[in-house]
């Protein structure tokens, strides 16, 4: 795949609060049915959310940059580079994306991002992948097992007309610590290892793609808040020339 694209994904890859450990005591520990209620609950509430984190990806090495990534829930989401030398927005079918240093653009539709993930997945889908959620909903009735101290459940699902395995594990106090995606060889997994509170909410702090077993992405939130209003500005440079991936 082409670097520019790469670059992108690194792009991809929020009242205010600091980062603090979601760590509960034993007594908290919940049923396979209220821990699968907790990780499908919904962000109903959240408008805006603003964040600050470091992601790396996997090109010829894991290089890793700051970024701040702005959410409109259910809309838009914007990222951008220190000073803006570079910044991407991804809304319901679109993704552009710009970078002043070599005065370059690109835009495409949202499939850039299902190609380079094996999987066609709209933007609903990648917000909830990035912020800790099924991509599917899970019903009771998907309960497995019990895994490492982790509930599994299992669902095949329909993408573009090929059935394919949704797995997740939850753990005992209701956080999604994995889904995937799988269709013979190929596969998808986003794993998230760390969540902090947000209001009534949780949202993870640190999240990794996979691809065919290979790490290609990774995610760690340093500081986080919630917003009623948040500017989310973008607009292609004029004169800028335009690349394909």
């Amino acid at each position: 795949m082409s670097r520019y694209l790469l670059k992108l994904l690194l792009l991809l890859s929020l009242s205010s609060c600091s980062l603090l450990k979601y760590n509960v005591g034993s007594n908290a520990l919940l049923s396979p049915k209220k821990a699968l209620k907790n990780s499908n609950k919904k962000l109903t509430s959240l408008k805006f959310l603003q964040a600050k984190a470091k992601v790396s990806i996997k090109d010829s090495e894991f290089k890793q940059n700051s970024i701040e990534l702005r959410f409109e829930i259910d809309n838009k989401i914007w990222l951008s580079a220190p000073i803006g030398v570079a910044r991407a927005l991804i809304d319901i079918d679109s993704l552009k994306f710009y970078n002043k240093i070599d005065r370059t653009f690109y835009k495409s539709d949202i499939s850039s991002i299902s190609d380079r993930i094996g999987f066609a997945l709209d933007f609903v889908s990648l917000q909830k992948i990035l912020l800790g959620k099924h991509i599917f909903e899970m019903q009771f009735s998907d309960y497995a097992n019990e895994v490492l101290e982790n509930y599994f459940f299992k669902r095949t699902t329909v993408l573009n007309n090929v059935p394919t395995e949704f797995t997740s594990l939850i753990d005992k106090m209701g956080n999604l610590k994995e889904q995937r995606l799988t269709y013979n060889e190929n596969s998808f997994t986003a794993r998230y290892d760390s969540y902090l509170k947000l209001d009534k909410y949780v949202v993870p702090t640190k999240v990794s793609f996979y691809k065919d077993g290979n790490e290609i992405f990774k995610m760690e939130i340093r500081s986080i808040k919630t917003l009623k209003k948040l500017n989310i500005p973008f607009k292609l440079p004029k004169k800028y020339s335009r690349i394909d991936l």
